[in-house]
């Protein structure tokens, strides 16, 4: 029995030709949707654009890369007087470094150094002991390093000389650390390896993540191309899908969590007996083992040396061996958990995954008559990325605006005072919503793309610029849909966010109200879900219909309610499938990673890079592969369209004209029947074996 009951018999071809609106998409009458919504976008924006505005005009970019003296002049500019403040409104522009007068002296607790800062046009390369050697430096080398209003000619004679001169003896710098004179001497050095080991200590998970990902930069960018080089070939791969590439794809996944699994285990054991050997004898300072020079008193396979630095210097370095050691444990331990459920899951939906090979063969057909699609990720990423540099940029700039206030100790701070200091929650919301909005804008525009593919009589005949038309079509008609949909969407996570919040803050876990608010944070989540979906095919509607978000919505949730056991099913596997080639990328990215990351000269907590590599392969893998969740979800809708449009005896009936869709969800309907026909069989078998061992008389041979 076919899938969609005729309403009326096929016309013939010309017949079909002089139909109205052949692509179905194009109808007349389309006009504006949630035009307020769009409105409230677009004043969404020049709140943007005015935080951008003041941050460009009261931010000062030069502060954060150049420095700023105690005094409020920013060095390597010319600078304006400020009211109060003595020796402000200095020209600069020939003195690009800061110098403290006491660099030594840090205020361990708020991680900064609370000495008076002045710019200088060059730092001292040797220590200098006296004021005579200050003289002497400044005279030959044109850099004053006492304060503005003391002349060089008065270091030695004048009586405050001790006072608005550096604390003698003025160490010996090295190269200038982001404008920055640091200190090079051994008792100096000293103090700030001290100081390290505390400030180590004390500071929080965020600034140490931060500082390990900030040195191994360049690793977590090629390994972010690496996961971008996975995707496109998943994707590229997934077009041509059958069922021996399936079997391929699905030992590959279980290849690739095996040997992550295995390989964080090996080096959790190896770093927890170096971290017991480190510990048990403090002396020689463990750092990565670059050049491949081994202990030779060391036999197991670790990639570390023992290398001659100061015995000091051992201390830090063996905090970050203790957090990498932790960090990969829980790493290896989630990882085994992944792993696990993975396998779990592919052995027990096997049979199912088959079902979406032929789903996946159509997605091939509408990409070779829509090469273009391929293309869309990456306007999407390119317009993402330039958005991000803008929105990181104004946020730094954020954070360099203020007005000058003086400190407790007399030194000239910028801060942002009054409400203007709480923009960068309004900041961060325009990151969540615009973000989501580009992203809804490319499922719009491929959605509208594969109406026009389905809805075409004659598939070698599309309509002109299928893609271009429904770029112009969401431009001119649902911008404010998208709009809507896209501030709708992050606000579904709110109330399981809260309940998580206030489970959280529950100090007992295990009282009643405690395990209420578990089951609500469940029951949250699969409504999430569920909304989350039905928030993303609304699109299509839109696209065909021309509705509005919520009609659109409606519409969709009719449609998926009328034949829930037949469509369900397949979308169900091909978002499994879907699932587990991002599942693929990540575990791939991951192996590279770790090995990549391990060996890296920089001796931080690697670790965390490693995650953030995974996260970024997990979305980039999504974005692209997204793609194709889109297209397949487009072409459901449309085939659930016409089957409602060929029961009412409408225009829009017989558009699967090959009658690929109508196949593939029929043979979905037979294995599923086939399975649930076996399952049924097994437990019937089972059951007459356990009635007949209970009615088998206990003095049988077979009952004993």
């Amino acid at each position: 029995m076919p899938y969609c009951a005729r309403g009326a018999p096929q016309g013939t071809v010309e017949e079909e030709e002089q139909q109205p609106s052949p692509e179905g998409r194009s109808r007349p009458g389309r006009g504006c949707t949630d035009v307020p919504w769009l409105v409230a976008f677009m004043l969404f924006w020049a709140g943007l654009i005015f935080i951008a505005a003041f941050s460009i005009a009261t931010g000062a970019a030069e502060r954060l890369v150049f420095g700023y003296d105690s005094f409020g002049n920013t060095c390597g500019q010319l600078n304006r007087a400020i009211p109060g403040v003595p020796l402000s409104g200095q020209d600069m522009r020939s003195r690009t470094y800061v110098f403290f007068l006491d660099a030594c002296n840090i205020d361990v607790e708020h991680a900064r150094v609370v000495s008076p800062a002045l710019c200088v046009s060059q730092c001292p390369q040797e220590e200098l002991p006296t004021l005579s050697a200050l003289r002497l430096f400044a005279h030959e080398n044109g850099s004053a390093l006492c304060t503005y209003d003391l002349a060089p000619a008065e270091y030695t004679t004048s009586p405050v000389a001790h006072d608005k001169c550096p604390r003698l003896p003025v160490p010996a710098s090295w190269l200038p650390f982001f404008h920055r004179c640091a200190p090079s001497s051994s008792s100096c050095y000293a103090h700030f390896l001290r100081t390290l080991v505390v400030f180590y200590n004390q500071m929080d998970a965020f600034q140490r993540a931060i500082e390990a990902i900030t040195a191994n930069y360049r690793a977590v960018l090629a390994l972010s191309f690496l996961s971008l080089g996975l995707s496109l070939a998943m994707l590229l791969g997934l077009r041509h899908l059958s069922a021996l590439l399936l079997r391929i794809l699905a030992a590959l996944l279980v290849f690739s969590l095996l040997m992550v699994t295995g390989l964080m285990w090996w080096m959790y054991s190896d770093h927890a007996d170096l971290l017991a050997r480190t510990a048990a004898q403090p002396g020689p300072v463990l750092t990565p083992d670059v050049g491949g020079q081994r202990d030779e008193d060391d036999p197991s396979p670790a990639p570390f040396a023992l290398a001659a630095t100061p015995a000091n210097s051992s201390v830090p370095q063996l905090g970050i061996l203790e957090d990498n050691t932790l960090a990969l444990l829980v790493g290896a331990t989630l990882s085994s958990i992944a792993t696990v459920l993975l396998l779990l899951l592919v052995l027990l939906t096997w049979r199912r995954l088959h079902l979406a090979v032929g789903l996946f063969g159509m997605l091939g057909r509408v990409f070779s008559h829509l090469p273009l699609l391929i293309l869309q990720p990456v306007w999407t990423f390119v317009i993402l990325a330039s958005f991000w540099l803008c929105w990181v940029a104004v946020l730094l700039l954020l954070g360099t605006a203020g007005d000058p206030v003086r400190t407790a100790q007399g030194l000239v701070e910028f801060r942002l005072i009054g409400p203007i200091r709480y923009m960068w929650w309004y900041h961060v919301l325009g990151f969540v919503w615009v973000t989501s909005f580009v992203l809804h804008c490319q499922r719009m525009a491929v959605s509208g793309a594969t109406i026009s593919y389905y809805f075409a009589r004659d598939k070698q005949r599309l309509p002109p610029y299928p893609i271009l038309s429904s770029i112009s079509q969401l431009f001119r008609c649902h911008l404010g849909t998208v709009a809507k949909g896209s501030l709708l969407l992050p606000l579904l996570a709110l109330p399981r966010c809260l309940v998580l919040h206030l489970l959280c803050c529950l100090q007992d876990k295990s009282n009643a109200c405690a395990r209420c608010l578990l089951k609500s944070c469940c029951c949250l989540e699969g409504l999430e879900k569920h909304l989350r979906h039905l928030h993303e095919t609304a699109y299509i509607a839109t696209a065909h219909s021309g509705t509005g978000f919520c009609a659109s919505a409606l519409e969709v949730f009719e449609l998926l309610s009328s034949r829930p056991l037949r469509i369900v099913p397949l979308v169900a596997q091909g978002n499994l499938l879907f699932f587990l080639a991002k599942m693929l990328v990540v575990a791939v990215t991951a192996f590279f990673s770790i090995l990549v990351l391990n060996f890296q000269p920089n001796y931080h907590l690697w670790v965390v890079p490693l995650g953030l590599v995974c996260l970024l392969a997990f979305l980039v893998a999504g974005c692209l592969l997204s793609l194709l969740s889109s297209v397949s979800d487009t072409l459901l809708v449309c085939f659930l369209l016409d089957c409602r449009g060929s029961s009412d005896g409408g225009a829009d009936r017989g558009h699967d004209a090959d009658g690929e869709i109508q196949k593939c969800v029929s043979r979905s309907i037979k294995k599923l029947a086939e399975l649930d026909r076996r399952r049924k069989d097994s437990s019937d078998a089972r059951d007459q074996a356990v009635e007949e061992q209970e009615l088998r008389p206990l003095g049988s041979p077979s009952a004993t």
